[in-house]
């Protein structure tokens, strides 16, 4: 990684490390999830990393993705769906889960790729598990499988992490992946690791409205042109559709290549995606 990159990283965990200390000591007063077992959550800063027992969640997204590289810019939708098994297990086909709602590429239940050329997108296939649950902070651990349709298969291990304050959320979600690459890889390549940091940091300003900032690093191969930090803005806002179900309505902006150490650690603002989220939950138990 070079020096930038890792200065920035460094900056970074710093920071998480922060949160983490910070939550070690927050008081009673502090929220912890609200509501019974299966019941959904109209807060978002005070929902679980999975889904509650027997809740549904079918979501579709519309996002533009322009790149610096060669001037290109993509447009996508894709869908999904997930289903909380328990209350401490989640399954789906789908992208957005909680704190991992700002990916930007063709990959959902039915993802599709408009421009410049149409292509259906890979399927992700995921289990989520929390094994960990208390009042500021929530840890669990995520298997996701990318079925290819468009690219190459991949499998993703990761860790979501949540720490819960008073008035705001930090998700963050170390994962490690490796992409199966056929000869397009190149001679001798089979196999391309990538670790990645997705970080966001939400905040309920109303229980049906909240803002978020987007961060994170990835590092693609391990060395020093693989170092990519993006940076941006949500708004999140949740309407209760009777007494059982609910809807997420998110925008959100982010440069998604803010600091890319293969364009020599520059500020970048020329790569960037605009995408507009929509969750509907529905829960079952009773």
């Amino acid at each position: 990684m070079t020096r930038a990159g890792t200065h920035w990283s460094l900056l970074l965990l710093l920071l998480l490390a922060a949160v983490a200390s910070r939550s070690s000591t927050a008081s009673a007063q502090e929220t912890a999830p609200a509501g019974r077992t299966g019941e959904l959550i109209e807060r978002y800063d005070d929902r679980s990393i999975t889904l509650p027992r027997l809740a549904l969640r079918v979501e579709a997204s519309f996002w533009i993705r322009h790149t610096r590289g060669n001037d290109d810019t993509f447009i996508g939708l894709d869908s999904g769906v997930a289903f909380g098994v328990t209350d401490s297990i989640e399954i789906g086909l789908a992208r957005q889960r909680v704190g991992m709602e700002h990916t930007y590429q063709s990959f959902g239940l039915v993802p599709l790729l408009l421009t410049p050329r149409f292509q259906f997108g890979d399927i992700p296939l995921y289990a989520r598990f929390r094994f960990l649950q208390k009042r500021w902070v929530e840890i669990g651990a995520e298997v996701l499988f990318e079925i290819p349709v468009r690219t190459f298969f991949g499998a993703s291990l990761g860790m979501p992490v949540r720490f819960r304050f008073s008035s705001f959320a930090v998700d963050l979600q170390p994962s490690f992946r490796l992409v199966f690459l056929d000869d397009d890889g190149g001679p001798g390549r089979a196999t391309r690791p990538e670790f990645r940091m997705p970080v966001s940091i939400s905040f309920n300003l109303t229980d049906d409205f909240y803002l978020g900032v987007i961060t994170g690093f990835g590092w693609v191969d391990f060395d020093d042109d693989g170092f990519q930090m993006p940076f941006g803005l949500r708004a999140g806002f949740t309407l209760p559709v009777g007494e059982r179900a609910m809807i997420d309505l998110e925008p959100s902006f982010m440069l998604t290549r803010l600091i890319d150490s293969g364009r020599g650690d520059v500020l970048n603002g020329r790569s960037w995606a605009v995408t507009f989220n929509a969750r509907l939950y529905f829960g079952f138990a009773r």
